[in-house]
């Protein structure tokens, strides 16, 4: 690795971890370190004299972040709940500080170590997760430590495994790099498995059967990408067949909402008052989230908000298209398709450390032609960061933090 990758390698494994020791920055109180430490880390990067490179698919994903994070808080204008929005818009410039962060790192050539560091974060929180199963010897239980939802760990160790498969594979003549490899691929499935996350399981095959394609991989990525989207349609136009439980129902009652709001939706973090009008109460009790991304977002804030998040999908996209990829932009591509996926069948944009890690995949994938970043685009990126670090030290300042 060159030094631009070991920083990448520390940055991201660092960020992967930490995010995820508290409860996976699930809560409000975690919000503001997550995007200040994030953000402080992108404007030390940008403020280096190291030449920064970045494509189209690198911008795109800044800009998604940022206007996902605007057209959130536009959306408590007219939102059922604004308290709840406004909560939805203070985590958003997490994600907003860390695609600079990462856009940054891997345009100065740290791919490899981002990629590298998410795998590293992501075998490390499965090897602790395991170890605190066997000294509490809760053995009934779903692995969960340390986010607290198994499903959220499960999606981490689901972006492990492919980041670690994909390099085990690339490294596999070399006996020593192919034995830590597998080492880690152990941890992670052993974690993966006690987790017992169908959706984890489904976005790890997913993101394999991508990636392994070889020339057919669009045609691969475009199958899985039509059969999620099948299956969320299905459901949200008919009822929930048994086979996918809640989450049917969930992806239902979103696509009633978006029918009643269909071009900005009902306002960021509202769906509980969609599954109340539309949802089986009785049968799955109460519920904050669509699991979902996509539907979420259609339902929350319109065909608008949907259009942003689709922008995620870009970097992968481009990814895919590109005739010949380095190994750390492979890796990460594989990481990239796990949460995409994995996007799809919960409630990851909730939980800052899985998708925190899917961020950082989706900027090391980004490939094709890439300009050096002029001074006033850095002075852009800077900006961004700057305005995620105001608006966190605000908020503690008027917390008394």
């Amino acid at each position: 690795m060159r030094r631009i990758d070991l920083a990448a390698f520390v940055v991201a494994g660092s960020a992967t971890i930490l995010i995820a020791a508290d409860q996976g920055s699930y809560f409000e109180r975690s919000w503001p370190w997550v995007g200040l430490g994030l953000a402080a880390t992108g404007a030390l990067a940008l403020l280096a004299p190291a030449e920064v490179r970045a494509g189209r698919a690198a911008v795109t994903l800044v800009a998604a972040t940022v206007t996902i994070s605007l057209w959130t808080l536009v959306s408590w204008l007219w939102s059922a709940e604004p308290p709840t929005t406004l909560q939805e818009a203070l985590r958003a410039p997490i994600y907003v500080a860390a695609a600079v962060t990462f856009v940054t790192l891997a345009g100065m050539g740290g791919s490899l170590g981002v990629a590298c560091g998410v795998a590293a974060g992501t075998t490390a929180l499965a090897g602790y997760a395991l170890a605190d199963r066997g000294l509490a010897q809760s053995q009934g239980k779903l692995l969960a430590e340390p986010l607290g939802y198994a499903n959220a760990l499960g999606g981490l160790c689901a972006i492990g495994f492919v980041i670690v498969a994909v390099l085990g594979w690339r490294v596999r003549k070399n006996a020593a790099l192919a034995g830590v490899a597998a080492a880690a691929a152990a941890v992670l499935v052993a974690a993966l498995s006690l987790t017992s996350s169908r959706g984890s399981w489904t976005a790890l095959v997913a993101a394999l059967v991508v990636v392994f394609a070889g020339a057919m991989r669009v045609r691969a990525a475009v199958a899985v990408v039509a059969a999620l989207v099948g299956v969320s349609v299905l459901t949200a136009f008919t009822t929930a067949p048994r086979l996918l439980q809640a989450r049917g129902d969930y992806w239902h009652s979103a696509w009633r909402v978006a029918e009643h709001h269909p071009l900005g939706g009902s306002g960021a973090g509202t769906f509980d008052l969609g599954w109340a009008a539309y949802g089986d109460l009785t049968r799955w009790g109460e519920a904050l989230d669509a699991h979902n991304l996509y539907l979420e977002t259609l339902a929350e804030l319109g065909i608008v908000g949907l259009v942003l998040v689709l922008g995620l999908l870009v970097p992968a996209a481009a990814a895919l298209r590109s005739d010949r990829l380095p190994a750390g932009a492979w890796a990460a591509l594989a990481g990239a398709v796990a949460y995409l996926v994995h996007a799809g069948l919960d409630w990851d944009w909730e939980m800052p450390a899985v998708t925190v890690a899917g961020i950082a995949c989706l900027s090391a994938a980004c490939s094709g032609p890439a300009g050096v970043l002029g001074a006033r685009a850095r002075t852009t990126l800077l900006g961004l960061e700057g305005s995620v670090i105001v608006t966190y030290v605000a908020y503690l300042i008027a917390h008394n933090v």
